[in-house]
């Protein structure tokens, strides 16, 4: 048992050598010393007990894994591991990493995290990991099964881009039978070699594996071409005459890896997403990597010259003389460019580079590889084995509704599970991106069963990357809580004739596929493609309630204007899309909208979002010439039952039982219908205040309210408010030494009226930061400053995602906690991922208004348009100009400063307060209510206690 660690069989696949070795890994030598050493534990239980690693690491190695947590760094809710800081040198391995399955998925599905997780660590270097095979000790699960799962999944993650170059994964006993599977893995995984380049590729014991230049990864090439599946081959070509010489223009087949020396050109092209190197497999860049070792990502890193801004394209420096072919250029067509138009750059390119000397090129067909998709499924047909009745029906349906003559339907019917012998997800998301629509069965069985919620997920992830709307949901049965992820999504009602409506959904699925098929593209970049822009002429909102009256009005209007771009959402609103964006994006995008108010409509949320944006944005086109904004409500029915917040001077009024052709040609009169919706009388008013204004004001206020309570407690913090009660009030921040003054701020102040919760309750609040990358620090600092108040929350950091199982994680995560805390920034509203995300967050919002589940904070000032964003409920902004008073001379700042040493900066004290705010929300007992988008004419209504509060501000003793 134990004993010295010895390696005992061993295995090179994708330039990484797998080893397989019995005994003590904490004998570990120098010589097989390892970046990291993986270790496995029960969620949060560090224990040293005897007969485990862990215990071994504490009485052998005096290393304790328990002290290693406090300064870790923490992927567990994304990857089930954290890792600890760099370790002294006299160990034989540079970090540990500890993988909890907190998640609780079978270890089998979750080992893969292990090898995510270390992707970002070997970023610089190929490195080397040491592990046990894991989850096998004291948690019991079969270790035949682990290894084969570790080796499958280590692969899966070096052919995605993870540089390793060794692995040893480790059994504590000798066992036959654990040989005898690394064994059978090794001879199922091990690429066929031919002749005497076997000992090449397969490296003995003692050969010390080192990553090799570039140089000699090249001299690799003629033993991996021995294995070349399609030998580069000219098919045909031709000449043209030239200004300066005859160019041969030749048709190749096969692998352009392959180029032989005889052929050796001076530029190779390749195509790529805008900054996406990544090497994937059966892509031009991942056969440079794994078959000539070059890195395009590296080279990126030093390009010889950058002329992406002129002709959407780089080229390398110089490539030693063992490849054949001297530089690499790489074309990067921008977002909203069409490669055919563009492709021409590439030639453009060339012309500094040779200065019009006679050169060689080899390309493939540039941007036909992953911008174009291929499928082998019409239809996925996602559903719950307790619904094969339902998915018969579809079947069925879906085969007597195909119409297209010139091929038959192709349909992916079988289910699906969740197999923890493979890697599961990877096939289900390979099935689901080759299908055309995914059709979704939605009943309370589906949400039950695991695998219906992970092909969802995934499904959500390929859509993010698709055109066109993948998914194809149908409500067949009422599910009592539909996750909010699932509930944005539009999906078709079959509920009330659930025969019918079925065969009616799925003929229009069909006749949409064959409408689009040849359309379909995916989008050429994610990271810029978050808002869409429509252009429509008007947008008709209302109650569903009130539909006929609706139908009436479009009706008419199309009859007046046949050419008219209406949004209408019962036309526009399509089977799969996100409606909740798209209602906005709409709204944005509309140059007026008719409000059809009724006592139902102002009770709806979503009609209230509506009016309110198209409020902001008719605002903003009484100053903005560039885009003007006809805001037209009409109101029907009895209009005292109208809130005020919703009449507006001269609105068209009608009752119910008058309702009538007369009265909708007179709406159309007032939208000038006949002149196309043009030429609206746009009321200019000089005085009147922007929409920046409006809404730096309003979070003015917000901060008054709460500014006393927060130099209280800062009071507190530093030891003063018991004794000196008189001068936290005299040179408090916002406080006067005039008594009325001092009462009437307490009113104003929340924490007066709102009751709170005891604070133990706190204990368990779960608080997410939601940021782009380029925020990183800011939501570190934002987490730090709550810990720091209370210390018992629970704060997760939570960045773009980056994987599909990421993000599918993430939605869970986003249905269960206890506030989102968002960074607003330009970064963040160009993710696609981190919108989509934001709009699940203000979807639960809605759904709880008497609890402030979504904390938005403006780090930078975002674009004008989608206007959206700029009215959501966010308490905080930076760019607001009345902080500048505040930082420049107040208690407030210097208070902070003696609580939080080091945070002296104008953003630190906003986010300070910001923090101060989110713990005081934390224990709001529902006596709040917080709508998702700010309501113009509502803080209209609140200007006399604005000017109040300014007023109190001027009189307000604001001292250093």
């Amino acid at each position: 048992m134990g004993g010295e660690l010895k390696i005992v069989s061993q295995f090179t696949i994708n330039n990484c050598v797998f080893k397989f070795a019995v005994g003590d890994l904490t004998t570990l030598s120098k010589k097989d010393a390892v970046d990291i050493l993986v270790i496995s534990a029960f969620p949060g239980d560090y224990a040293p007990v005897p007969g485990t690693l862990i215990g071994a690491l504490n009485s052998k190695l005096n290393v304790k894994v328990k002290d290693l947590v406090r300064d870790r760094v923490d992927y567990r809710l994304f990857y089930n591991c954290w890792y600890s800081r760099l370790l002294p040198n006299r160990l034989n391995f540079r970090r540990i990493l500890c993988f909890e399955n907190v998640t609780k998925s079978h270890p089998a599905q979750a080992v893969g995290d292990v090898f995510r997780c270390v992707i970002p660590l070997f970023e610089s270097k190929q490195g080397s990991i040491a592990m046990p095979i894991l989850a096998t000790g004291n948690q019991g699960h079969d270790r035949q099964k682990m290894l084969t799962a570790t080796i499958e999944s280590a692969i899966t993650w070096l052919q995605n881009g993870l540089s390793m170059q060794t692995l040893i994964i480790t059994s504590y006993q000798e066992s036959k039978d654990l040989l005898k599977t690394f064994n059978a893995n090794r001879d199922r995984l091990k690429p066929p070699v031919e002749g005497p380049i076997k000992s090449e590729l397969l490296p003995s014991e003692e050969t010390p594996v080192a990553k090799p230049s570039i140089a000699t990864q090249s001299k690799s090439f003629v033993a991996k071409k021995a294995t070349a599946q399609r030998k580069l081959k000219i098919v045909d070509s031709f000449e043209v005459e030239g200004t300066t010489c005859v160019s041969t223009i030749k048709y190749a087949v096969g692998d352009l890896t392959d180029i032989q020396k005889s052929d050796k050109i001076d530029v190779l092209v390749i195509s790529a997403f805008r900054n996406d190197y990544a090497p994937v497999p059966g892509s031009l860049i991942g056969a440079l990597k794994s078959s000539l070792g070059i890195n395009v990502r590296d080279l990126a890193m030093d390009k010889g010259a950058d002329y992406r801004n002129y002709y959407s394209c780089w080229w390398s420096k110089v490539l030693p003389d063992d490849y054949n072919f001297k530089r690499i250029l790489c074309f990067e067509k921008n977002y909203n460019e069409k490669p055919t138009q563009v492709v021409g750059n590439i030639f453009r390119c060339l012309f500094p580079l040779f200065s019009n000397q006679p050169c060689s090129v080899a390309m493939p067909v540039v941007a036909t590889g992953s911008q174009i998709p291929t499928f082998e499924y019409d239809f996925y047909i996602s559903y719950s084995p307790q619904d094969i009745a339902y998915a018969d029906k579809v079947k069925n349906d879906l085969e007597q509704s195909w119409t297209d003559t010139t091929k038959a339907l192709r349909l992916h019917a079988r289910f699906q599970d969740i197999n923890p012998d493979i890697s599961w997800q990877d096939t289900i998301y390979a099935t689901i991106s080759k299908s055309i629509r995914v059709i979704i069965i939605l009943t309370p069985s589906y949400l039950q069963c695991a695998a219906c919620k992970e092909q969802f997920n995934i499904a959500l992830c390929v859509n993010q990357k698709s055109k066109w709307n993948l998914l194809a949901p149908l409500y067949i049965i009422d599910i009592p809580d539909l996750p909010t992820y699932i509930t944005l999504v539009q999906y078709t009602d079959c509920r009330k004739d659930l025969e019918k409506d079925i065969s009616v959904a799925i003929k229009q699925c069909c006749q949409w596929q064959q409408d689009s098929e040849d359309k379909l593209e995916l989008i050429d970049n994610p990271s810029e493609n978050a808002a869409v822009k429509y252009n429509y002429d008007l947008f008709v909102s209302y109650c569903h309630e009130n539909s006929l009256y609706a139908q009436g009005m479009v009706k008419m209007m199309k009859i007046i204007d046949e050419e008219a771009n209406i949004f209408f959402d019962v036309q526009q609103l399509k089977t799969g899309t996100t409606w909740q964006k798209e209602l906005y994006e709409a709204i944005d995008g509309s140059q007026s909208l008719l409000a059809i108010v009724t006592p139902a409509y102002t009770k709806s949320k979503v009609c209230y979002e509506e009016f309110s944006l198209a409020l902001a944005l008719e605002l903003e086109g009484s100053i903005n010439d560039q885009k003007p904004f006809h805001f037209c409500p009409v109101i029907i029915g009895n209009s005292d039952e109208i809130p005020t917040i919703f009449k507006r001077p001269n609105t068209l009024t009608c009752e119910e039982n008058k309702f009538s052709n007369a009265f909708t040609r007179l709406v159309c009169e007032s939208l000038r219908m006949e002149q196309h919706l043009q030429d609206y009388p746009v009321k200019k008013d000089e005085n009147v205040k922007s929409l920046d204004q409006i809404l730096s004001e309003w979070r003015e206020l917000q901060v008054t309210k709460i500014a006393p309570e927060i130099v209280t407690e800062l009071e507190k913090m530093v030891g003063n408010s018991t004794s000196n009660a008189k001068r936290s009030i005299s040179k408090g921040i916002l406080c006067t030494k005039e008594q009325k003054v001092t009462a009437s701020m307490s009113k104003l102040s929340p924490s007066s009226s709102v009751k709170k919760k005891d604070d133990d309750s706190l204990k368990q609040a779960h608080v997410a930061i939601i940021n782009a990358k380029s925020e990183e620090d800011i939501a570190v600092m934002v987490k730090d400053i709550i810990l720091q108040l209370k210390p018992k929350i629970f704060v997760t950091i939570l960045q773009e995602p980056k994987t599909k199982e990421q993000t599918h994680r993430r939605l869970k995560i986003l249905d269960e906690i206890d506030m989102a805390i968002v960074l607003l920034s330009p970064r963040y509203l160009q993710s696609p991922k981190l919108v989509e995300e934001l709009h699940i967050m203000l979807f639960r919002q809605r759904s709880n208004p008497t609890q402030c589940l979504f904390f938005p904070i403006t780090i930078y000032e975002l674009p004008k348009e989608p206007l959206y964003f700029r009215i959501l409920n966010c308490r905080y902004s930076c760019s607001d100009v009345f902080w500048d008073q505040l930082y420049k001379k107040g208690r407030l700042k210097s208070l902070i400063g003696k609580v939080f040493r080091g945070l002296t900066l104008r953003m630190h004290l906003i986010l300070v307060c910001a923090c101060f705010d989110i713990i005081r929300l934390l224990q709001d007992d529902g006596q709040e209510t917080f709508d998702i988008l700010l309501n113009i004419a509502k803080i209209r209504k609140s200007e006399e206690e604005i000017e109040e509060t300014k007023k109190m501000l001027k009189k307000a003793t604001i001292t250093a």
